[in-house]
Order: C-alpha cells, then sequence, then structure tokens
C-alpha cells in the first residue's frame, strides 16, 4: 500500500503566493458597541454568600 496519498509540500508560483496572503476576506462590524462591563458589588458578594449557606445548611438537614 501506498503511504503517501499527497505531497507534503505544495509548490506555487511566488506572484499566486504573495496574491493570497495579500488577499484579505472580511467584514469590518462599524456599528458594533461593546458592552459595559459589570463589576461587582458588595450587594453581588452578600448574595453569593447568602446562597452558599443556604445550600450548605439544606444539606446537613438532608444528611
Amino acid at each position: 500500500m501506498n503511504g503517501e496519498s499527497m505531497p507534503s509540500i505544495v509548490k506555487m508560483e511566488a506572484e499566486v503566493l504573495n496574491n493570497l496572503l495579500k488577499e484579505v476576506k472580511e467584514t469590518v462590524a462599524t456599528d458594533f458597541v461593546a458592552p459595559k462591563a459589570n463589576s461587582l458589588k458588595a450587594v453581588d458578594f452578600w448574595r453569593i454568600q447568602r446562597n452558599t449557606r443556604m445550600l450548605t445548611g439544606s444539606f446537613k438537614t438532608t444528611l
């Protein structure tokens, strides 16, 4: 059985290679507005702590 099905190096002309490297196919989103970064506040930390307390308490009662 032949182990080499395709050559590992593709040969092409320098002009064709330069055209491929210079060609850009992408769309620029000009109307994009980045979302405002939400920072955690004291209320968020309190809520996280309360929820973890409630979860651990419910596990203790079920065991």
